[in-house]
């Protein structure tokens, strides 16, 4: 994962920006040429966004049971729409906004 993410670092982290409980795992890891990295823990079914330039971290419960990430391209105001595909087939879009976290969207039904 380093390796992945090192290549979108601009900036030299001064604090941990995410950990996770001991048995729980990092799944579904998305990561955008934007400096935007999405990925769902396990341990919580939680969407984790992380902004590789401020190595800021958002939380936000989008389904559960959510298995995949996606990112969608950038828009004009920088920001990034993250897909979380879900247990149950559905999709969750979530925009991610440096400097203004993420605002949850309604459910997608594709199944």
């Amino acid at each position: 994962m380093l390796l992945l993410l090192g290549s979108l670092v601009s900036a030299a982290p001064d604090r941990v920006a995410w950990s996770s409980s001991e048995g729980t795992a990092l799944d579904a890891l998305s990561v955008s040429t934007a400096g935007v990295a999405a990925f769902v823990d396990d341990g919580s079914d939680s969407l984790v966004v992380l902004d590789t330039e401020t190595w800021e971290t958002s939380f936000a419960q989008v389904c559960t049971g959510a298995l995949v990430t996606a990112l969608d391209t950038v828009t004009a105001d920088d920001a990034v729409t993250v897909y979380a595909g879900c247990e149950d087939g559905s999709l969750v879009p979530v925009e991610f906004k440096p400097g203004y976290g993420l605002a949850v969207g309604e459910t997608i039904s594709v199944a």
